[in-house]
């Protein structure tokens, strides 16, 4: 289940499809049996992708959830983002919190995994080493509390146009309650064209991944 207060449904599923064909999407309509021959191809093997729009509230998130589980068996929900759900609360902080921690509480109720995003602060850009700590989520420390594992996917591109490679990507393990952190930083390489990452290689990073260089 995606419950998105981002994106359209629409959106989400264009995106979805640029990921997973090489045919590029100025000729999605011209070659149409490519892009539903490549679709059901990833597809077949793989459970259905739910979403839900404009949830508007934590209750209405939870309910949501609640639904999904009940007819369709969800294991997985993807909450984009924290920040634009509306909790409880009289401030920032407190409405933040009230969504990580209900959140919290619908995955040990259903046994799912719940992946919350969340916005990081804009002080981060500003920093001359703009790699990303738990510090820097943005609004309440529940969403470090609550959390089992805090991932930090990280562009240094993005962030900083000077950057000698623009395709890499990292991907920074802020915390992991179970397990422990064994490696702080992975790797990645980008795809702008198709919206996703690939593995990278010791061949991109060398080995260990180099520090920020921007």
């Amino acid at each position: 289940l995606i419950i998105s207060e981002e994106m359209a449904a629409l959106s989400l599923a264009t995106r979805m499809l640029s990921s997973i064909t090489a045919l590029p999407s100025d000729q999605w309509l011209n070659q149409s049996r490519r892009l539903k021959f490549d679709a059901r191809e990833h597809f077949q093997n793989r459970a259905e992708i739910h979403i839900a729009e404009k949830c508007g509230t934590a209750t209405g998130a939870e309910r949501a959830i609640a639904l999904a589980v009940r007819q369709f068996g969800v294991k997985i929900v993807a909450v984009d983002y924290a920040q634009l759900l509306k909790g409880t609360g009289d401030n920032e902080q407190e409405r933040i919190g009230d969504v990580s921690q209900r959140m919290k509480a619908m995955a040990m109720k259903f046994d799912l995994v719940v992946l919350l995003l969340a916005q990081l602060n804009r002080g981060i850009e500003l920093r001359d080493n703009p790699e990303p700590t738990l510090a820097d989520l943005r609004g309440s420390g529940s969403l470090e509390q609550d959390a089992d594992v805090v991932l930090f996917p990280f562009w240094p591109w993005q962030m900083r146009k000077t950057y000698e490679d623009p395709l890499e990507y990292r991907v920074y393990q802020g915390k992991n309650r179970s397990r422990g952190i064994a490696t702080a930083v992975l790797g990645m390489r980008i795809n702008p064209q198709r919206q996703r990452l690939d593995p990278a290689t010791t061949e991109d990073f060398g080995e260990p991944l180099p520090e920020w260089r921007g």
